[in-house]
């Protein structure tokens, strides 16, 4: 399976995290900044040499790194059971692929929304075929491929949106009824017989939110853009990118180690594979 980041990604994203210039990075490294800009950009692998120097300037787990620069980590395959709860709806932004998620009670047929993969066609023909009954929809941030066709949604399901106080904004922009939410931790959402549970998690965004589903030996979760497998989301500011590594790790990485994550964007993974194989956690 085709992970979302690479090696370059990784330490484009640990780089300006750490507020890092290439010519700093460059003068650590001993390679040159057109190297540094051509792994970066995908456009030449990584040595195991280089590897090792750059996971030790960018605080990465150097194993793990050299793990995905070598195409040596792809996350397993989520179990066949989760398919009738969890249906992975896809969109394209140019040839950028995006994820969004119906999270499903069988019983009932009662159904949420997870973000719109900027496919809200797909959406809605999804829904109707499946003569789901759609009761919310739950925004895990507010980046516009997340949104992206929410009005269009909204027409055809007159459902509440839940999304983070620190975001709001952004959503009421769009519209304001009166029916949509402000979410907060430890709150719990059901769907049918399901109940998610919101956890905060930003870094990303300044309100990235989580929603996990647990059941007795078993839970899912979705945190949007902020972990994908072996990597995480982008963060956007010096101040927000430790802000995101701890998101991360107290209120991801602490799940039960079989929770499966639905990621809006690249493969599903699991806790447990995060634990041993994301570079940007040293554990």
């Amino acid at each position: 399976m085709t992970l979302e980041d690479e090696f370059g990604d990784i330490i484009l994203k640990a780089r300006a995290g750490l507020g890092f210039s290439v010519s700093f990075v460059s003068g650590e490294t001993g390679v040159d900044k057109t190297g540094i800009t051509q792994l970066e950009a995908l456009a030449k692998r990584p040595t195991a040499e280089q590897v090792e120097v750059f996971a030790k300037l960018l605080h990465l787990n150097s194993k793990k790194l050299m793990d995905i620069a070598f195409d040596r980590y792809s996350p397993g395959p989520v179990p066949p059971r989760f398919s009738q709860n969890v249906r992975t709806i896809l969109g394209h932004i140019g040839s950028y692929e995006v994820k969004g998620y119906l999270v499903i009670d069988p019983s009932t047929r009662d159904a949420a929304m997870i973000d719109t993969a900027y496919n809200p066609e797909k959406m809605i023909e999804t829904l109707i075929d499946n003569r789901l009954n759609l009761t919310a929809i739950l925004l895990t941030h507010t980046h516009q491929d997340h949104m992206g066709g929410l009005d269009q949604i909204l027409k055809r399901f007159n459902v509440p949106v839940y999304v983070s106080r620190e975001e709001a904004g952004q959503l009421k922009a769009l519209r304001d009824s009166g029916r949509d939410r402000l979410i907060k931790e430890g709150e719990t959402i059901s769907i049918g017989k399901l109940s998610l549970e919101v956890f905060q998690t930003p870094g990303h965004t300044p309100g990235g939110t989580g929603y996990v589903c647990r059941r007795p030996g078993e839970s899912f979760g979705f945190f949007g853009d902020a972990i994908f497998a072996g990597s995480l989301g982008r963060a956007y500011s010096t101040a927000s990118y430790p802000e995101l590594i701890q998101s991360v790790k107290n209120k991801v990485l602490t799940l039960p180690g079989e929770t499966v994550l639905f990621p809006g964007h690249g493969p599903a993974t699991t806790v447990n594979e995060e634990r041993e194989h994301n570079p940007f956690f040293n554990e």
